[in-house]
């Protein structure tokens, strides 16, 4: 599941702009994680408006995904356990709840062919250029979704879009302002710098005494973590496969053939005529049109030019109404959907009535796909058969399992039943399994939060009671039985000595580099350059720096700092700034230079719309902001 998530998160989502503020609103959707009542307690309120457990863990499922998908093969299963996760979750469900409720009071909707449009208009879900129904329901499958929640999610994405272009219009910036901007930008300075780091500095060996104090004065911090040894039963579906009569295989692959033809890909096109407000007679008005339009088809005109001219999805229209391939998988409406599958390559339909409007459609290719072979599909067949089989076998052993190891005292009767036997751990903390033992595949179960939740249970922790099956998919699970609860304890000085002599080695560089940096600043203000003081102490020093705000050839704490510096700093002392891995930078500003426009009208118009952009995007975070301060928020 996780490698999923690394290798298969992408697409349209992740490209949109106002997901530099509100990212988890366009990965997820506030509205399909705000809808549905009944089930699970509350377990908080947003201004009158429950949220259930069943979102909570569901945000924080996706939440631990997202986070590991950042982390790439180097996963820290700390920060997905849920006592990390769970703040941010409840965060998220507040932000998204009061957002929610905004765009219902705003009256923020998204038209269903706006969101059909944006799916035809995906490159994810496209071959060739062109829509492809089986890439997409590919893409969904491969990071977890399906079509309705695409649908929700393009929608929230929508609705987001209308409420920044609603709070863009009313975002200016003056021509002064502007150009003010422009002036600081394109300003540069010269300055010189020394870099030092713990190679400059000497400290000698770490004393005994040192080293004895310092454990005295943190002894506190050296306690190892409660943890607890545990026992596990782990269920793998994998583990009931068998092998598959060639028979049965044969006529698995004759019932798929009966099927095939419903793969069948079709070519569309259509013209959309909008129904305004007036109802009833603006939508006689329509179906007129579009039997008008359906004539003059038949009569010879030609179905792009008519979509050019008179459809309002002006999306397709730019393409002659086409809009790629489809299939039966419910991308369009029914009534589009029914209609498509009804005519002939070339033949053009009648009015065809949607929430959208009135269609005028045309099946403008038909693509026929020859049935695989037999040994083509074969291997695919017997793994379904296989799968099938083990999956209802799986169900069954859960449920006898479960039973079981209810009312046993250990692990050893529901192995029997599993037919396998228990398997031992030691050392889990409530954080998870930490170093090389948590990198071990198997163990990767006792980093599921589900788990470790499960494993400091009372009944579990205290009582010794077998814990509940838990799923940990849909072909694994797992019983728990703790056999051993292991006390914090303090941490001798041997045990620790390594990390003690770390720290102090740390602490004795920080200082010493503290003092050599000032001593290199004094002296270099007194100078009035860094060259002389660089040479008398063995530095290195760069001259004849020319940087400006953008400049990469310097750390950016660096030339942060030269930047932030009034103008007056220019050839008076010199400065020290901290950078990374306990570096620190001495540098002087020598001059700055303030170069004349260097942006013609049409560049400086450009910067005025990305200046009005920003302040949008800052205006559009105030409000989100103000949203969640003046929320009523209730936990429970």
């Amino acid at each position: 599941m996780l490698r999923k998530f690394r290798d298969g998160i992408k697409g349209r989502a992740g490209k949109v702009l106002l997901a530099i503020i509100i990212v988890p609103f366009v990965l997820f959707g506030a509205e399909s994680l705000l809808t549905g009542g009944g089930g699970p307690a509350a377990v908080l309120e947003v201004n009158g408006k429950e949220v259930d457990g069943a979102q909570l863990a569901q945000q924080m499922l996706m939440l631990r995904n997202q986070t590991a998908a950042n982390m790439g093969e180097n996963i820290d299963y700390a920060a997905l356990s849920e006592e990390r996760l769970r703040p941010q979750a409840i965060d998220f469900l507040i932000q998204a709840a009061v957002v929610e409720q905004a765009f219902e009071k705003m009256a923020l909707s998204t038209p269903e062919r706006m969101i059909q449009q944006s799916i035809v208009r995906t490159p994810d879900f496209q071959v060739d250029g062109k829509f492809s129904n089986q890439q997409m329901s590919r893409v969904l499958a491969d990071n977890g979704f399906n079509l309705n929640i695409l649908k929700q999610r393009l929608a929230e994405e929508l609705r987001i879009g209308q409420l920044r272009s609603a709070i863009g219009q009313s975002s200016f910036v003056t021509d002064e302002n502007t150009a003010l901007l422009i002036k600081i930008l394109n300003e540069k300075r010269r300055a010189e710098l020394i870099e030092l780091g713990p190679e400059q500095v000497q400290i000698g060996e770490i004393d005994e005494a040192s080293i004895e104090q310092f454990y005295q004065t943190h002894e506190s911090e050296f306690v190892t973590q409660r943890t607890v040894d545990a026992e596990y039963l782990l269920l793998d579906q994998q583990d009931l496969v068998e092998s598959v009569e060639d028979a049965e295989v044969r006529a698995e692959y004759e019932l798929q053939m009966e099927q095939f033809e419903a793969s069948e890909r079709r070519r569309v096109a259509h013209i959309l005529l909008a129904v305004g407000e007036d109802g009833e007679q603006d939508q006689q008005a329509a179906e007129a049109r579009a039997l008008e339009l359906s004539a003059r088809i038949k009569a010879g005109e030609r179905f792009a030019d008519l979509a050019k001219q008179y459809s309002a999805d002006t999306v397709s229209a730019e393409d002659g109404g086409d809009l790629g391939f489809t299939a039966r998988d419910g991308t369009f409406p029914e009534a589009f959907e029914n209609t498509v599958y009804e005519l002939a390559e070339g033949e053009v339909s009648g009015p065809v009535v949607t929430d959208a409007g009135v269609h005028v459609i045309t099946v403008t290719e038909i693509e026929e796909v020859d049935p695989p072979g037999f040994e083509e599909l074969r291997a695919s067949i017997v793994d379904q058969i296989q799968q099938r089989k083990a999956s209802r076998q799986f169900a069954t052993l859960l449920e006898r399992v479960a039973d079981v190891a209810f009312n046993a005292i250990d692990l050893k009767e529901p192995a029997e039943v599993a037919g396998t036997e228990p398997k031992a751990v030691e050392g889990i903390a409530q954080s998870g399994l930490q170093g090389e033992a948590a990198s071990i595949n198997e163990n990767i179960v006792f980093n599921n939060p589900r788990v470790l939740a499960a494993l400091f249970e009372a009944e579990v922790l205290q009582d010794r009671l077998n814990s509940e099956l838990i799923e940990l998919s849909d072909t694994q699970a797992v019983v728990l039985r703790v056999t051993r609860e292991n006390e914090p304890r303090q941490q001798s000085l041997d045990e620790v000595r390594e990390r003690v002599v770390a720290r102090l080695r740390e602490q004795k560089i920080a200082t010493e580099l503290e003092r050599l940096a000032e001593e290199v600043r004094a002296a270099a203000s007194a100078a009035g350059e860094l060259a002389s003081v660089a040479k008398d102490k063995g530095l290195d020093v760069r001259e004849d720096l020319e940087l400006t705000r953008q400049s990469s050839d310097v750390p950016q704490a660096v030339r942060d700092a030269i930047f932030q510096r009034a103008k007056s700093a220019a050839g008076a002392a010199a400065y020290v700034v901290d950078g990374e891995a306990g570096k620190k930078y001495v540098y002087r500003i020598n001059e700055v230079v303030e170069e004349a426009d260097v942006m013609d009208e049409q560049q400086q118009a450009f910067f005025a719309q990305q200046m009005a952009a920003m302040t949008a995007n800052q205006e559009i975070f105030a409000y989100l902001e103000s949203l969640r301060e003046s929320a009523e928020v209730k936990r429970f």
